[in-house]
């Protein structure tokens, strides 16, 4: 069933509810499970369950592994309420149905609530049952350490397998007018893994239903404001862009019709502030929205530090084999010195020098010149990016560590005396400022980084601009649970060299 079936669904059952009615109770309760009432939360409920369950089978194994005297079968009696009891205490923690969360923020409170509830499950064993094995709670230890890694990339994975399917995710209102409202359908269309599906627009100053309009891609029907209680009937979301509407508008909405929705969202009409860590306060009657600024505080720039400097030591110890390889492999397939040090922009406007794995030929800027020459077509593309596809001053061991992002692992020693950071914007040259503009003031506000939300959004498949924006976003919304996250999406970007050439 394609997008333009399951409008014509919606169709079927919103604007002819007679028709609707008279399909008996049997189709009523298909329509509702197939448009992801129950099967988006169950989903969840299950992928929950199997990363507890999953944890506890990655700790037998190592048991196993590593030849620990331990029986699976005496933990399975306390395994077992504990697979069933993940899905209580994440709908406690509001992890239900799953839906409009930001990954990043949804790991952090999956993380705090598995900690949370293995900390108290702990605890009671050590005060309530005092003939619980020492090995037990040592287990349940292991069990807690992998779950916490794994539970958010199960959900992650859940979306990433289920997101296409018509089937899934919510079925939601876009309610607003003209453009606004298109740009947040195309918005919630192209970002289906939020599980927002939506399905009809409302305008309010529509008077009469649209089929389909034609100008929308995808193609949406569009209903006036008077059909709302009839499309609330099968869609109990809603998502209201407030931009271009009158406070006149904006209050009919709100106060006449956002209670035929059991959800309704409201987009705010600013964009130019950070937006990861806003909440909301009631103050004598009055909605306020408290805006964190983690990247001001004193604790949350030592704790950065302190993240960057255990991972930086830990990678250093995995990888001095590899890092030994590789500088013998470039030292004996092309001339030159294996490491390479360009001059880049730091924070507050401080220099220093960027150490990579050469991957380049030692006469790099004369070769490209006459390729340059001898291709001139090819210099637009040069003068967008500073970048080619083909570039030909890349030796053959240097595509190869590009293509697995090894050529920047020398730069854990710039990390190390403190002029980048793991995670942060990719560092630039002097030349490249004036391509940031005003956007540039971000860029000084923190480190540099090897990796970061651009290299793990697309890489070189991202313009420029795109690229400022993704540095501008990260520093406006910066928290140590953004970098776990994109450390954690680095390490699958790197795995399958997304946007990598």
């Amino acid at each position: 069933m394609g997008i333009i079936d399951s409008y014509r669904i919606d169709v079927d059952c919103l604007v002819l509810p007679k028709h609707a009615a008279s399909t008996g109770l049997l189709r009523r309760v298909l329509t509702r499970t197939l448009q992801g009432a129950w099967v988006t939360p169950l989903s969840f409920v299950f992928a929950d369950m199997a990363m507890v369950l999953a944890s506890a089978l990655c700790v037998h194994f190592a048991c196993e592994l590593f030849h620990v005297a331990f029986h699976f079968s005496s933990y399975f009696p306390l395994l077992f309420p504990l697979i069933f009891a993940a899905p209580l205490i994440y709908a406690m923690s509001g992890l239900y149905p799953g839906i409009a969360l930001n990954p990043v923020r949804e790991s952090r409170r999956v993380c705090l609530t598995i900690s949370t509830f293995y900390l108290l499950l702990l605890a009671a064993s050590a005060i309530f049952v005092h003939n619980v094995r020492a090995e037990l709670r040592i287990v349940l230890v292991a069990t807690w350490a992998v779950n916490v890694l794994i539970a958010p990339l199960g959900r992650s994975l859940l979306r990433t397998l289920l997101a296409r399917r018509t089937w899934w995710g919510m079925p939601t209102v876009v309610i607003g007018h003209g453009d606004a409202a298109k740009r947040l359908f195309r918005t919630l269309s192209s970002h289906q893994e939020a599980g927002l599906r939506p399905c009809a627009i409302v305008d309010v100053r529509e008077p009469e239903l649209i089929l389909q309009d034609e100008d929308q891609d995808p193609p949406a029907p569009v209903y006036a404001l008077t059909a709302t209680p009839f499309l609330a009937r099968e869609h109990h979301y809603a998502v209201l862009a407030s931009k271009d509407l009158s406070e006149l508008e904006y209050a009919k909405v709100v106060n006449q019709y956002a209670d035929a929705f059991g959800h309704l969202m409201m987009v705010p009409d600013f964009d130019q502030t950070s937006n990861l860590w806003i909440t909301t306060k009631e103050i004598g009657g009055k909605l306020t929205l408290e805006l964190n600024q983690p990247l001001a505080m004193r604790s949350s720039q030592i704790a950065k530090r302190v993240i960057d400097l255990l991972v930086i030591l830990g990678v250093c110890i995995v990888t001095a084999p590899l890092f030994l390889l590789l500088y013998v492999l470039i030292r004996v397939t092309s001339k030159g010195p294996a490491f390479y040090g360009h001059l880049r922009i730091g924070r507050r406007q401080q220099p220093f020098r960027a150490w990579k794995f050469r991957t380049m030929v030692q006469n790099a800027d004369q070769v490209l010149q006459a390729h340059l020459a001898k291709h001139p077509e090819l210099r637009a593309e040069w003068e967008m990016d500073q970048k080619l596809r083909k570039d030909p001053r890349v030796t053959v061991v240097g595509r190869i560590l590009r293509k697995l992002s090894l050529d920047e692992l020398p730069q854990v020693w710039n990390v190390l005396r403190g002029e980048m950071s793991l995670v942060g914007p990719r560092p630039i040259v002097t030349n490249e400022i004036v391509r940031y503009g005003d956007r540039y003031a971000f860029y000084q506000k923190v480190r540099p980084g090897i990796t970061g939300l651009w290299q793990v959004s697309g890489r070189n498949n991202t313009t420029y601009e795109e690229r400022t924006a993704y540095d501008e976003y990260y520093v406006r919304n910066w928290s140590a649970w953004l970098d776990v996250y994109i450390l954690f999406r680095t390490i699958k970007a790197v795995l399958f060299a997304e946007g990598a050439y």
